[in-house]
């Protein structure tokens, strides 16, 4: 089953001015030039591949057509600008698991198009099959659900993987 881009994240000015600390007109500015090289797609969806190198090349490139104010501006949060558009790509997971899983795991759950949910302590991932078994377009259908229980990727504090503990995770 397809799962929208939408859920995993978009990016949106009023979350890149908020992340980033600079103004909605400046984001709406950043956000109109992810869009003209391709970064970004009209609902919102940043590029999956694109690397932070790349993006601040692009946006260096781009920042010269900007006005004075607003090239400044962004030269003094773009680090925080980058980072921003780079994870808007699974904000709306990092909104429910948040250290929780590192940045690779994110973008692996996006990519595979894998659903989550948090159940008690683990987090649950959900996939979901099309429908099977059909015999006309539009007729109810079976489908299969693929589900698989892990624990947090968090460390302990001297660095090491926090012990998993008796119960979690699992594969159904």
């Amino acid at each position: 089953m397809k799962i929208p881009r939408s859920y995993y994240g978009t990016l949106t000015a009023d979350y890149l001015a908020a992340m980033s600390d600079i103004s909605v007109d400046l984001a709406v500015t950043i956000i109109e030039t992810c869009e003209k090289y391709q970064i970004v797609s009209v609902d919102g969806a940043v590029v999956l591949d694109i690397e932070k190198e790349t993006l601040s090349d692009i946006m260096e490139s781009a920042g010269a057509d900007w006005q004075p104010g607003d090239r400044q501006a962004y030269i003094e949060k773009k680090e925080r600008v980058l980072a921003a558009i780079l994870k808007s790509r699974y904000r709306n997971l990092y909104g429910l698991l948040r250290q929780h899983v590192s940045e690779r795991t994110y973008m692996g759950i996006v990519r595979n198009e894998i659903l989550v949910d948090v159940q008690g302590d683990d987090i649950l991932y959900q996939i979901f099959t099309s429908n099977i078994l059909q015999r006309n377009p539009g007729d109810e259908a079976p489908f299969l659900e693929f589900i698989q229980r892990v624990c947090s990727e968090c460390k302990g504090a001297d660095g090491s993987p926090v012990k998993i503990k008796p119960g979690c995770g699992g594969f159904g």
